[in-house]
């Protein structure tokens, strides 16, 4: 919870400023009720103001928002390749040796064969 307290503009350029004010506090609490005299207050919701009534709680639940984002965002690092974990193991294996039908096939030519003329 962040509380702002001023009673004129040069307090309120002080907290602009950064420089040490006492209208400023801070404290990690997971509720807070603010209560005043007027039965509706304005409060600020993600960039919106509207009014509710007094006193108003606050409260922080753990895991309450849920935010979706898609995979392929940017600033995201390229996914690792995959471990081909039969491969590895075999390498593994003293003595090991590769069967023709481990070892990488090259793509052979693409459409029927000509007859030899």
């Amino acid at each position: 919870m962040v509380g702002v307290n001023v009673a004129n503009a040069r307090q309120a350029a002080g907290l602009i400023r950064g420089s040490l004010s006492t209208g400023l506090s801070v404290h990690l609490v997971p509720e807070v009720i603010v209560d005043a005299d007027a039965p509706e207050i304005a409060v600020g919701i993600d960039g919106e103001a509207p009014t509710m009534p007094t006193p108003v709680h606050c409260t922080i639940r753990h895991a309450a928002l849920r935010v979706r984002v898609p995979r392929n965002r940017p600033g995201v690092p390229a996914p690792r390749a995959r471990v081909d974990w039969t491969r590895l193991r075999k390498l593994s294996v003293p003595g090991w040796r590769p069967m023709p039908s481990d070892r990488a096939v090259a793509p052979g030519p693409r459409g029927p064969k000509e007859p030899a003329r």
